[in-house]
């Protein structure tokens, strides 16, 4: 990857023993150099996010998400973005003490969010909006990208740990591990797969069948 120019990997899952040593020992950013290399010609700088690829506890307002959105209008009802704020940036705090830099990164997400993203931004243009105006926090809170992230920490010359073996296998709780997510079963995977291309095979057939006979 490193020939391919790419700068960093973002990794959300490693083994729970691996995850609980490095937020311990603050190091959940390193520089990953493959046992392959002769040299550090493939190093890449790999960040192990905090809270899987999620958003944080309590911020999930997708389709899916059951959190109550943020109000911010002191005129109406349930108004709480001054405790929503603090919740935020309580969390951030705590995770500050894990990483080395005092630039944070989290993702926001997860499998099958932002169906609705105009939700999601919605409450988050409101809770950044308060947390900046808000000097008392001493923080500031924004979109970013992951390049963008990159160019903040590498000039400050963070001297970060090196890993040289894999991630791979690993588990996600005791006796939980995922060696067999890609090898298991596989000639029932099989089967599925060749059963599935002559479904979709019927289906293309049928439905030419449907509108040759109704365009008669």
């Amino acid at each position: 990857s490193a020939h391919m120019a790419f700068k960093a990997y973002y990794i959300s899952t490693i083994d729970y023993q691996d995850k609980q040593k490095r937020l311990a020992n603050s190091a959940m950013e390193m520089v990953w150099i493959p046992e392959t290399s002769q040299g550090i010609e493939n190093a890449m700088f790999t960040h192990v996010n905090y809270q899987h690829y999620s958003n944080p506890p309590g911020f999930n307002f997708d389709i899916i998400g059951d959190d109550n959105p943020i109000q911010d209008d002191l005129e109406l009802g349930g108004y709480d973005v001054p405790q929503r704020a603090d919740q935020f940036v309580s969390w951030f705090r705590q995770m500050q003490t894990q990483y080395k830099s005092p630039d944070l990164f989290h993702t926001a997400g997860d499998d099958f969010h932002f169906m609705a993203a105009h939700m999601n931004f919605k409450n988050y243009d409101r809770l950044f909006k308060y947390i900046r105006n808000t000097p008392g926090y001493n923080v500031n809170v924004f979109y970013n990208t992951p390049t963008e992230y990159l160019n903040a920490i590498y000039p400050q010359g963070i001297n970060y740990p090196t890993k040289t073996d894999d991630f791979f296998p690993y588990a996600d709780g005791d006796s939980a591990y995922w060696t067999g997510y890609f090898t298991s079963r596989v000639a029932f995977k099989g089967l599925v797969r060749r059963t599935g291309e002559l479904l979709q095979a019927v289906r293309k057939m049928t439905s030419q069948a449907i509108w040759e006979k109704s365009s008669q």
